[in-house]
């Protein structure tokens, strides 16, 4: 209805209101007696008067509910604008999932379909399968719970490239409360998530845009907010209608406000948007991230724009936490290996051009794993932090301290005057280190032992640096732990020769060229060889003989003792075939297990296989742990040698007496032999010490039923001691030392030979039996 029509309307009412005021004058007239002329005539007037002021309220009644709707059209206008102008998707589906409304513009700038093609489908009609996926299990919970919805999911492009959207979505219920649809956004945040792949290789959780509920909205006119919604007012903080008026500049935290506006202006005008990150102000001081959208708007003729505020605090903080994780140690709040390379080429480059020295510490805790092993992982934890802080409280300010993982930590000290001074730094970081620590209530005292490389002394570049500090801390554990060795050119030649090993010896363990040697095992009673030891050897071309003692701990330290464990292993058991074959079927194999194996869960796996494959009674083969092995990881060491019992593979302590393992766990451990280390039997039967000792290991052993192996023997005595204290059986090279299949075959022979004619000390018994079961 027109404003003229309704007019029309009123003076229609006003004519019909006189001519029935009119008849009743009349009327009255006929009827009264001796009334004035004059008053009869006046009083139609007034009547006449009192209609038209209800005319005229009644009109502007009518008139201040057609401006009413004016202004519900025009925010209907305004809102429709803000939708179809916006760079994101705005989205809407039925109970079912089916999309019954996109911003045509947006959806084909995003997406490349037009509005039409996704109209009663769902939204995810181009999405990949996974996140289409994850959008229904989302869409579940928005339509049971009425939770809002929020996904990110990847779809693919009309032309085939991906592009990464974040869907929020808020339920529609209709009066009843009944689910009707749901409503909302997809951003296109591509560009993030492929600036966030290439810093650190991590996902940011992404801050995407609100639902309507969440999403700040401003219409802003000569640089003053004209109209704003009630989610910007409680962005800012301003009261209802409060944000009315307020200069938009103002509430922007940038170094130059009039310069960014000038520059949101220039984008609007050639690209039609403008949007970045922004650090917002309330009024009360307080400050927030804000991803900020601003878009023209013709308004009535005039220039106007659109803002949109989004909330992005959360995201900021997630990405300064990710960021925070990407460059520092989630134990310790140190530098992680990641930030410790960027610091050491930006000390690196920075000592070049001032022509000054820098110290690089490795710092390596000592006996760390034993420690760890006796307290438990969380107590291992609160000793890692204690001596992280100690090493950072005791450096100065501009100096780093990393760690490098595990129990090794780095620490710089950039523009150092002399060695002199590092290794002042390097004596007061040990003297903190062994300071007492209380852990759950117990007192442990740790040392370390640290190694130092000077820039540029010692290397102009973070490899060598590192590479010589720690091989420096390795000379220091040599010579005795809780001290710090500086590199020289001694060790650098060690550290060369170590390369060229390791080199050789990977190239031995590609072609299967180590030889493997074997010891035997003699029954003390009988003199019957119950079992050979394998042993690696390496003969190389280039280098000659290379004793165990050097190129197995090298293997360790490379990462090369598994394959070198797995190598002596397959050919123990291809030889002790060979030997089965010639009628020595009952003949026992003992293979060494370096603590380093331990770590590989596919350990037991890979021992049956052997045995399956060259078809050995697993009861044949004993592994030995030595018990710094099984102090590395007691917990895992135990799992691992009950899997071995379970499969009847027998297992021995090696060395038993030099390690670290208490006797309370060792009733624990499913063992079936302890070898006696040479150091023991090296003094018997004369020093009495060592006598005592293993009398003791003996009487211990016989209690826990586990037979007892004297290593090392050498001389007659040491035999007659150790059989006449019922030692089950011996080994060493009053025997025969360990030797190549071959002369073992010939040894083999003449021991069978021997027995055969009855000249043998078994008298004539069977020389070669299995263990007892």
């Amino acid at each position: 209805m027109t404003l003229e029509s309704l007019t029309l309307l009123l003076r229609r009412r006003r004519i019909t209101a006189v001519a029935a005021g009119r008849g009743r004058e009349t009327r009255l007239r006929s009827s009264e007696q001796g009334a004035a002329p004059e008053s009869m005539e006046h009083e139609p007037s007034l009547r006449e008067l009192a209609l038209e002021r209800a005319n005229a309220a009644l009109r502007d009644e009518l008139s201040h509910w057609y401006r009413a709707q004016q202004d519900v059209a025009s925010n209907e206008t305004h809102f429709r604008a803000l939708v179809e102008t916006s760079g994101d998707i705005v989205w809407s589906a039925d109970a079912t999932g089916c999309c019954t409304y996109v911003n045509g513009s947006a959806f084909e700038a995003t997406l490349g379909y037009r509005a039409e093609e996704i109209i009663g489908f769902p939204f995810t009609h181009f999405a990949t399968a996974a996140s289409a996926q994850t959008f229904d299990d989302e869409f579940f919970k928005l339509m049971e719970t009425g939770a809002p919805l929020h996904v990110d999911g990847a779809f693919l492009h009309r032309d085939g490239s991906t592009v990464y959207l974040t869907i929020n979505a808020i339920a529609l219920r209709d009066g009843e409360g009944n689910f009707i649809g749901t409503s909302g956004t997809a951003v296109d945040v591509s560009k993030l998530k492929t600036a966030e792949a290439l810093l650190r290789h991590a996902l940011a959780e992404q801050q995407s845009i609100f639902d309507s509920a969440t999403v700040g909205i401003a219409i802003v006119d000569n640089g003053s907010i004209v109209r704003a919604n009630a989610e910007l007012e409680r962005m800012f903080g301003f009261p209802d209608g409060g944000a009315n008026g307020a200069v938009m500049a103002k509430l922007l935290v940038v170094d130059d406000s009039e310069g960014w506006l000038r520059t949101a202006a220039r984008a609007i005008v050639t690209r039609g948007v403008y949007d970045c990150d922004v650090v917002c102000a309330r009024p009360s001081g307080a400050r927030f991230w804000s991803r900020v959208t601003v878009r023209a708007y013709k308004q009535d003729g005039g220039d106007s724009t659109i803002w949109v505020l989004h909330d992005i605090s959360d995201r900021k903080q997630k990405e300064r936490e990710i960021e925070h994780a990407a460059l520092h140690d989630a134990l310790t709040g140190l530098p992680n290996r990641a930030l410790l390379s960027d610091r050491l080429a930006h000390h690196i480059e920075h000592a070049a051009r001032a022509n000054v020295k820098f110290g690089v510490l490795f710092v390596d805790l000592d006996r760390f794993k034993v420690v760890n092993d006796t307290i438990g992982h969380d107590g291992g934890d609160h000793l890692l932090r204690t001596v992280a802080d100690r090493l950072r409280q005791r450096v100065r300010g501009r100096d780093t301290v990393a760690r490098q993982g595990g129990d090794e930590f780095i620490v710089m000290l950039p523009e150092i005057g002399t060695i002199a001074d590092i290794e002042h730094v390097a004596e007061t970081l040990l003297r903190e280190i062994a300071q007492p620590i209380q852990i759950f209530g117990s007192t442990y005292v740790v040392t370390g032992s640290i190694g130092i490389s000077v820039y540029p002394d010692h290397g102009t570049d973070a490899p060598a640096l590192l590479k010589h500090a720690d091989a420096a801390m390795y000379r220091a554990k040599e010579i005795g732990k809780n001290t710090f060795m500086v590199f020289n050119r001694d060790l650098h030649v060690q550290a060369s020769e170590d390369v060229r090993v390791e080199n050789r010896l990977r190239i031995e363990l590609e072609k299967g060229g180590l030889d493997v040697h074997y010891q035997p095992r003699v029954e003390l009673a009988t003199g019957r060889i119950c079992s050979l030891e394998a042993l690696a050897r390496w003969h190389d071309d280039t280098l000659g003989f290379v004793e165990p003692s050097r190129f197995i701990p090298l293997a360790e330290r490379a990462g090369l003792i598994g394959r070198l464990g797995d190598a002596v292993l397959r050919r123990a058991c291809e030889d002790l075939a060979h030997l089965s074959a010639l009628g020595y079927s009952e003949l026992g194999l003992s293979v060494n297990v370096s603590h380093c194996q331990l770590t590989d869960p596919g350990l037991v796996a890979k021992v049956r296989c052997t045995l399956d494959q060259f078809g050995l009674d697993p009861r044949r083969l004993e592994l030995e742990l030595t018990e710094t092995a099984i102090a590395h990881n007691v917990d895992q060491a135990v799992q691992i040698m009950r899997n071995f019992a379970a499969q009847g593979i027998r297992i021995a302590i090696d060395d038993f007496g030099t390690g670290y393992s208490s006797l309370s766990q060792l009733k624990h451990f499913p063992i079936r032999t302890l070898k006696i280390d040479r150091s023991f039997v090296d003094g018997l039967p004369h020093d009495e010490d060592d006598a005592a000792i293993v009398l003791a290991i003996i009487a211990m052993a016989r209690r826990l039923k586990i037979r007892v192996v004297g290593e090392g023997i050498e001389t007659p005595e040491q035999l007659r001691f150790l059989a006449q204290h019922e030692g089950q059986e011996g080994q060493g090279h009053l025997f025969g030392a360990a030797m190549p299949l071959d002369e073992i075959v010939n040894v083999l022979s003449a021991e069978l030979a021997r027995a055969s004619t009855g000249s043998g000390r078994s008298g004539g018994a069977r020389v070669f039996a299995l263990p007892a079961r």
